[in-house]
């Protein structure tokens, strides 16, 4: 904090021996504020009268943490610390000068208190450049549609014995896989495996709807002999299918 003080108060000094300089362009907002752009090279000047205290605002996201430096032999100065702080200053006489520096989060600003016999304005702030646009989001990256997988050529070598009505329209398989095709029905049979000796045995299979209404039997892997069977006992019937 010393050597912070020293080095405002070597800067102040130079600044007080230097030339006046051109008055920044400002402007009173709406709120009778008057403002100073915050950023260029001139140095504002802030004008009081004796006996009113006039008043520095900082913007709401500033921080004030390290009091105002100036020459206080002919200026009363207090300011409150943290975010949106204010600095109030005062001449003891009118024709005081001095340089204030104010160090925040943000800016370092250097100021001229002028005391005059009146001025109609007591309330100053600053003005900042526009923010930056916020950066264009990155573009999202569109997606390589993943081909879907060939299938394979059907071969429908299989013979169908029986003229139930749940008949298969065809069959095939894929290599891999056995379809069993079957028309629109009521009822649909089941699917069972079959042996040389003709005996039966349950076998997995997918059933796949059909948009024409029928139905598709999709057994995983190659499968010889199978039968379709609906009811039991004397009523039972049955489709036998055979690869050939």
């Amino acid at each position: 904090m010393i050597v912070l003080r020293a080095v405002a108060i070597g800067l102040l000094t130079a600044l007080l021996q230097a030339p006046a300089t051109a008055v920044p362009e400002r402007y009173v907002d709406h709120h009778g504020v008057v403002r100073f752009y915050c950023c260029g090279p001139l140095h504002p000047a802030l004008q009081c009268q004796p006996g009113t205290f006039c008043d520095i605002e900082l913007s709401p996201t500033e921080g004030l943490f390290v009091h105002p430096v100036a020459d206080q032999s002919e200026w009363q100065i207090e300011a409150t610390q943290g975010y949106g702080a204010h600095i109030l200053f005062e001449p003891i006489r009118v024709g005081a000068r001095t340089m204030l520096w104010i160090h925040t989060t943000q800016h370092d600003y250097y100021v001229w208190l002028e005391g005059v016999a009146r001025t109609e304005h007591a309330v100053y702030g600053f003005s900042y450049p526009p923010a930056p646009p916020p950066p264009l989001p990155a573009p999202v990256p569109t997606p390589t549609p993943t081909p879907s997988p060939t299938p394979a050529p059907l071969r429908g070598a299989y013979k169908v014995t029986g003229s139930a009505p749940f008949a298969p329209t065809r069959v095939a398989n894929d290599g891999t896989r056995t379809y069993v095709f079957l028309p629109r029905l009521a009822e649909y049979p089941v699917l069972l495996a079959l042996d040389r000796s003709g005996t039966t045995a349950t076998v997995n299979y997918a059933i796949h709807d059909g948009a024409d209404g029928g139905r598709t039997y999709i057994v995983p892997g190659l499968v010889d002999r199978m039968v379709l069977v609906i009811g039991t006992g004397k009523s039972t019937e049955e489709v036998r299918i055979e690869h050939e």
